[in-house]
């Protein structure tokens, strides 16, 4: 059986050297994925993943074990991307050339038009996330990506929660305007 993050955070800070490297090899992709969706960068993340992991490595006494493991580790690397500018100068790159899915096979009973559609459907949302403006595609990335709590965006991003919800707010009217014709296709279906 795995050990948990947080047995792995408190192995490490009393000097197991495995114990990181476990938490490195378990968190590293998701991490950098992360940094991909944030700055737009293939090089640009991989830098800010690495930074993240050693910051992480860094402020490891500062982890709070009864928080989630997973949690810490997406704020610090939230706030690094944050602070390095949230965006590249350089054309966005497309996430899915990183190698990152949810870890779900295509159902088997999709045939290969029910396929392209899918991925059709996901390059659109990949698309329309990526056209967020600066100010929301953070909290939306950590919110519906990650999966962070309001509490923990606020603290990854230094905003107050009532400026994390009116950003979440205004990124869904965002995407629901960049990806209608969606909706208005499964209904006519």
């Amino acid at each position: 059986m795995a050990a948990s993050d947080e047995r792995l955070a408190q192995q490490a800070l009393r000097g197991d050297p495995e114990a990181f490297d476990t938490l490195v090899r378990r968190y590293y992709p998701r991490v950098l994925g992360l940094c991909r969706k944030l700055l737009n960068s293939r090089e640009a993340a991989h830098d800010a993943a690495q930074e993240s992991m050693l910051r992480a490595y860094r402020k490891l006494h500062l982890y709070d074990p009864s928080r989630r493991f997973s949690a810490w580790l997406m704020t610090l690397t939230a706030r690094l991307c944050v602070s390095l500018g949230q965006r590249s100068q350089r054309e966005p790159e497309p996430w899915e050339e990183v190698g990152e899915t949810d870890g779900s096979l295509p159902d088997a009973a999709d045939g290969p038009a029910e396929a392209t559609e899918k991925a059709q459907v996901a390059a659109r949302v990949a698309e329309a996330v990526r056209s967020l403006p600066d100010l929301y595609k953070p909290v939306c990335v950590l919110r519906h990506v990650e999966g962070l709590s309001y509490q923990e965006i606020a603290e990854a991003t230094g905003l107050p929660i009532g400026t994390v919800k009116v950003h979440l707010f205004r990124a869904k009217k965002h995407l629901r305007e960049q990806l209608a014709d969606l909706a208005e296709a499964e209904f006519e279906e």
